[in-house]
């Protein structure tokens, strides 16, 4: 039965769509029927022969993965794929997607606001389903979570930033991690952030100057513990 050999667990809003798209490129890595299924957060009643379905048959030298930037944050989803994996005897790894997370927070709130009816950007971590925009970009809570389901070695974390800066060289980056051909795209894609849909029809403004400062507040001291658990800084201003 197929299933997936790794995945994008997110973050949500960092770049997760045009990286799929660019590594749906490879000859030797095989896209799922759905980008998100969306599996272990919304449809885990739906049973693992559903989820199964989503990937092709694979022959040794190939991969098939999914992309489903929620995991990182939804609650449940570490110890869900974690018993998964085990159920059915698999090695999965991660790709996580970090952007900063004053940027990732604006361009969430406003891809969603009409949808969720939030009116305005709540400075604070709230488990509501209005307003969960800045609790999506405290990535190191997140990342504690599923460190306590899966082994560090398992994670390649990839700043949004260096995406956008390099994409060809990131890409390279992934397929050696993935440890298949280290090719080097001809053409790099990226998914479209302003294409109309019912909720959004225009580009966003820009953050508010006073509301950026109070944002950069607000994550600095989740951005340390993050840079002190990375081992770096990621130079988010």
């Amino acid at each position: 039965m197929p299933f997936p050999d790794f995945m994008i667990i997110g973050a949500s809003r960092s770049g997760t769509s045009s990286l799929f798209l660019n590594l749906c490129q490879h000859p030797q890595i095989l896209k799922p029927s759905y980008k998100e299924p969306h599996y272990f957060d919304n449809h885990i009643a739906k049973g693992d022969a559903w989820y199964f379905g989503m990937f092709p048959t694979t022959n040794r030298i190939q991969l098939t993965f999914e992309a489903t930037p929620n995991y990182l944050y939804h609650a449940n989803a570490p110890e869900r794929i974690s018993d998964f994996e085990k159920r059915h005897a698999l090695e999965l790894r991660f790709i996580v997607m970090l952007r900063n997370p004053i940027n990732r927070t604006w361009s969430h709130f406003c891809h969603c606001k009409n949808r969720v009816n939030a009116h305005k950007l709540e400075v604070a971590i709230s488990k509501s389903r209005r307003q969960p925009f800045v609790a999506k970009s405290v990535y190191i809570d997140q990342i504690e979570r599923w460190q306590k389901h899966f082994d560090r070695s398992k994670f390649l974390f990839i700043r949004s930033e260096d995406f956008y800066r390099d994409s060809r060289g990131v890409c390279r980056a992934i397929f050696r991690w993935l440890g298949v051909d280290e090719i080097v795209l001809s053409k790099i894609k990226y998914y479209d952030p302003w294409k109309p849909n019912n909720f959004k029809k225009t580009k966003y403004k820009q953050c508010p100057p006073e509301l950026r400062r109070r944002l950069a507040d607000f994550f600095e001291p989740h951005n340390r513990r993050l840079y002190d658990f990375m081992g770096f800084d990621f130079n988010w201003e």
